[in-house]
């Protein structure tokens, strides 16, 4: 039987575009950037069944630096053990500061923990929405309650997972303490789980805060499923995922080329 004889050239009307390598993906890379995008946009979005978040109208950076003690926060892993937890910041230009936090871990006689980080007004239409920043990393930090002498301030995340109240002295008097509590609570946070910082002289007779058993706050949907901390941690979680999904794509498209 005569062997066929193998042809040299491309097949009449057929493309002499060299043939795609197995495995190599073809259009995958495209694929990856699109699911990336998606990804992205989801978590610029993630974040937009919040409500508002209303900030104070204006502040005046030079009156409202200096000392802050912290008289109440939402919990957060890392003021764990922390006491007498207090705040210094400092003008370095129009729109910006330096903010010295520190604590005394365990108890008032404790190791001093501190973290410096900047904060920067990125609007200057809307001064009391500061940006802080810790190496690269930035963090709402916004200016939502505010004494008309500076004898108070309230700092929250729209969110509503992060809340300072903040006073010149170590102590706040009760009225005022429960008008801010309240408003707080008027504004979606959970004053429920306010943690009441112990400072020098309330540590004999720490203020509970105000009576919230029995308060349901509203649920927001940032604050619901792993991630619900920040923007940043839940944008990463969505990258994370993209390029999960991006690899497996992958996978499937260089089994079906050795197929």
């Amino acid at each position: 039987m005569a062997r066929r004889t193998a042809r040299s050239g491309p097949r009449s009307g057929a493309s002499s575009t060299p043939p795609r390598k197995r495995g190599g993906g073809g259009d995958v890379p495209s694929l990856a950037v699109a699911v990336l995008a998606l990804g992205l946009s989801l978590g610029a979005a993630a974040c937009k069944q919040d409500p508002p978040l209303e900030t104070v109208a204006s502040v005046d950076l030079n009156r409202f630096q200096g000392q802050w003690y912290e008289i109440a926060s939402l919990p957060r892993a890392t003021q764990t053990n922390c006491t007498g937890t207090r705040a210094s910041y400092a003008v370095t230009s129009p729109t910006s500061l330096t903010l010295l936090h520190q604590c005394n871990v365990g108890s008032l006689a404790g190791p001093v923990r501190q973290v410096i980080a900047n904060a920067v007004v990125q609007d200057t239409s809307a001064p009391a929405k500061l940006q802080v920043d810790f190496g690269g990393f930035y963090g709402d930090y916004w200016i939502i309650d505010l004494g008309g002498q500076y004898e108070y301030a309230v700092v929250g995340h729209p969110s509503r997972d992060y809340l300072w109240i903040l006073s010149r002295t170590p102590k706040l008097d009760q009225a005022t303490l429960e008008r801010i509590t309240k408003r707080a609570q008027d504004n979606g946070f959970d004053t429920s789980k306010l943690k009441y910082t112990v400072q020098p002289d309330t540590a004999a007779d720490p203020s509970t805060g105000p009576d919230a058993s029995g308060v349901t706050p509203p649920t927001y949907g940032c604050r619901s499923g792993v991630g619900a901390r920040s923007g940043a941690p839940r944008t990463l979680a969505v990258l994370l995922a993209a390029v999960g999904a991006a690899a497996f794509v992958r996978r499937l498209r260089r089994r079906r080329d050795v197929a």
